[in-house]
């Protein structure tokens, strides 16, 4: 028996506040998963719009002159893309081209364990992919390209949600539970 004893009114008050915090947290853990999850595809669908125009690029170079001029015409696809990192090397490893390369280094140092995967670098986060692709001269040469996407903004702003929204809930929770 308790100390105190507790009327029904109070029980069933206790009761809905206590249902009232299990649903709000549900809800809070079910939004952070459709904002993160929502994030995770507006960031892959840049990448992959990224890679594709660097892909077209490489396609294009089908002649010597055209290998010369890659740099310049990456340059100018690449000047307005400041969250964006990229290195294109040779199958011996050689870098023929690179943006933005020291972001990209615990890829290439390998302390990342997939180059489709997140990384940190100098307080910055990073989402990349590599792929393998032929550059279609006389005798193609294989180059991989690996595109890191600077993602920190989006970082930021899930850690902002995810405090206002826990704040709210918990403030929301203790409402109900003082009515």
């Amino acid at each position: 028996m308790s100390l105190y004893p507790r009327s029904l009114t109070a029980r069933l008050a206790t009761l809905y506040s206590l249902l009232v915090a299990i649903l709000l947290l549900l809800l809070g853990l079910w939004l952070e998963y459709l904002i993160r999850d929502h994030f995770d595809e507006i960031d892959h669908m840049e990448l992959t719009a990224k890679l594709n125009m660097i892909e077209n690029l490489l396609d294009r170079v089908d002649s010597p002159a055209a290998l010369n001029t890659l740099p310049r015409y990456l340059d100018d696809l690449l000047t307005s893309h400041a969250t964006l990192s990229v290195s294109i090397r040779d199958e011996a490893g050689q870098i023929l081209y690179a943006y933005q390369p020291d972001f990209l280094e615990p890829v290439k140092n390998g302390e990342v364990s997939s180059p489709s995967a997140r990384w940190s670098v100098a307080g910055h986060e990073f989402i990349g992919h590599e792929v393998q692709q032929l550059l279609p001269l006389a005798q193609p040469i294989p180059v991989r390209v690996l595109l890191g996407l600077d993602i920190t903004h989006h970082a930021h702003f899930l850690q902002d949600i995810r405090r206002y929204l826990w704040t709210g809930i918990a403030l929301a929770a203790l409402l109900t539970a003082l009515r």
